[in-house]
């Protein structure tokens, strides 16, 4: 298992971790509109690091070939991202009285999420290999 791999998923997790307490403290997923983007890309970034992690250190697996660990990757990302944006329903960050600006917003959200899960699969790969 790569150091650097582990210390790369722990830096973006601290990061994250800040960046979200930073958005509730100061409201700016209502005041910023580029917050919330950047939020769910380092996300995802962070969920497409961990599969690859999970896979290789606690699952004990040998990746599979290339275009199956991406899409691995891409699913759990795409899937977190759909349980988030449930929760979000749940504790009323969002509503879907608002029409199509929720859709437009979760769109994109999960598009995010999806782009961040693929770009952070790759650097695992990259970093393992």
């Amino acid at each position: 298992m790569s150091t650097r791999l582990l210390k790369s998923f722990f830096l973006m997790l601290f990061l994250l971790g800040i960046l979200y307490i930073v958005r509730v403290e100061f409201y700016l997923s209502w005041t910023t509109w580029w917050f919330d983007p950047i939020l769910h890309f380092l996300a995802g970034g962070l969920i497409g690091l961990s599969v690859l992690l999970v896979i290789q250190k606690f699952l004990s697996v040998n990746l599979p070939n290339f275009l199956r660990t991406i899409f691995i990757a891409i699913t759990v990302a795409f899937l977190i991202g759909v349980v988030w944006e449930i929760y979000e329903l749940y504790i009323g960050d969002t509503f879907l009285s608002d029409g199509w600006i929720y859709v437009a917003d979760t769109t994109s959200d999960l598009i995010l999420d999806i782009c961040g899960g693929f770009l952070g699969a790759l650097y695992a790969v990259k970093v393992i290999k």
